[in-house]
């Protein structure tokens, strides 16, 4: 789930493309000096990986558009990705990205979820049922015969693309495990309105409206998917978030610093002050609304550990 670039219009979809261009060109100017702020943490050797295995990441400095995609769906995740096999002994993760389903080495699909500091943050989850054998090998040639499935930029589903979440859902179905994930109605059941609706009136196009039973599944529907179990987290399980605690999370890590850097011509678009508009945020995250989740978890997502 992301932003890219080269889209002609704002959209009021989870996906733009011309934010995705102003953010990474941000991210180049800003991101060089935001890891000197604190010791840089290794990535994890003891990790216990293995085939179907899903792994849940915050983008915050490595793609802070996805600010709005934590705040719409009240989550710490903004991208998901499958572990499939090893190539020359290491772990590959196969996952939507623009502009394709493509495959990454561990190493690498984990740097994209460091923040300022320097911390890694990722959820690592797993089928509570483990996959056979033969499971698992359905799954690695089902995930390679999807490699090269142009990435779903306009987020809600159909038959010629897919996004980081239905990449992850279909590729379980189609080796026969259901409900890896839950479908959901994006106007009805995301947080378009969260902060106030401050960001929804940076991201909305009244011109191109995304259809009203358009849906969709988010990688937190997935990541607390009540088929899958825990094997170590480093965000938030088991809930939604407030928009207080997204702020916070991002405000802690550097996130809301590269955001607001990559706001500029976001801002000229819109003819908005960006020091404004950052405190209207701000403002917004600290009301009475923001306190807590837009919404309690439905029945058929993992329910909290008691």
């Amino acid at each position: 789930m992301r932003f890219y670039s080269g889209h002609d219009t704002l959209s009021l979809v989870l996906m733009n493309k011309k934010i995705r261009v102003i953010v990474l060109h941000a991210f180049i100017a800003f991101f060089p000096g935001i890891l000197r702020a604190g010791p840089v943490e290794s990535i994890p050797q003891d990790l216990p990986l293995k085939t179907g295995q899903i792994i849940g990441i915050s983008e915050m400095i490595k793609d802070p558009s996805t600010f709005f995609f934590e705040a719409f769906t009240g989550s710490r995740y903004g991208h998901i990705g499958v572990i499939g096999d090893k190539e020359n002994g290491r772990w590959q993760v196969y996952h939507s990205n623009p502009p394709a389903v493509q495959k990454s080495d561990i190493s690498d699909f984990l740097e994209r979820s460091r923040d300022a500091s320097g911390k890694l943050n990722f959820t690592l989850v797993e089928p509570t049922s483990p996959l056979s054998t033969g499971e698992q090998k359905a799954l690695i040639d089902q995930m390679r015969r999807m490699l090269g499935t142009p990435y779903n930029y306009k987020q809600y589903i159909n038959n010629h693309s897919v996004n980081c979440s239905e990449f992850a859902y279909q590729a379980f179905r189609n080796i026969g495990r259901e409900e890896i994930g839950q479908i959901e109605k994006i106007i009805n059941d995301t947080n378009f309105k969260s902060f106030d609706g401050e960001l929804y009136g940076l991201y909305a196009n009244p011109a191109e409206p995304l259809p009203q039973d358009a849906s969709g599944i988010t990688p937190v529907s997935i990541i607390n998917s009540p088929k899958l179990r825990v094997v170590r987290a480093r965000l938030p399980v088991e809930r939604l978030l407030s928009d207080r605690e997204i702020y916070e999370s991002w405000k802690k890590g550097g996130g809301l610093k590269a955001f607001e850097r990559a706001l500029g011509p976001i801002a000229a678009l819109h003819k908005i002050d960006i020091d404004d508009f950052m405190k209207k945020l701000s403002e917004a995250s600290h009301r009475p609304s923001a306190l807590k989740p837009f919404r309690p978890y439905p029945l058929t997502w993992r329910q909290p550990s008691q």
